[in-house]
């Protein structure tokens, strides 16, 4: 399927490695230009024990890695919305690393 993002839900479909945004200042905001506030993931793990990790696309610094449990499915959330007044958490850039299999949905501000 590939990577989507709807302005509409203010989402990315996320099933695959590759950048989400980059840090472009100066430039224009767009879908794929940051920084972001990430308000929430969930992550639907596509078998036991497959995880995702996301990166900030300069240092390739971890900002987030969700691993399924050793016999558990079961979809992870994480929820950024109470932090600095609802806005979220602020990600300058982020990239894909690794994804085992599933879908992720990370909504941003």
């Amino acid at each position: 399927m590939g990577n989507t993002y709807s302005s509409a839900g203010r989402c990315h479909t996320i099933d695959s490695t590759g950048t989400l945004w980059a840090n472009t200042f100066g430039s224009t905001p767009s879908s794929s230009i940051g920084p972001k506030w990430v308000t929430r993931i969930i992550y639907v793990p596509g078998a036991v024990s497959h995880d995702i990790v996301f990166q900030d696309t300069v240092g390739s610094t971890t900002l987030l890695a969700l691993k399924a449990g050793p016999s558990d499915t079961s979809p992870i959330t994480v929820d950024f919305s109470a932090e600095n007044g609802g806005k979220g958490r602020r990600w300058h850039s982020c990239k894909v690393s690794t994804i085992d299999g599933g879908t992720a949905y990370l909504f941003t501000a």
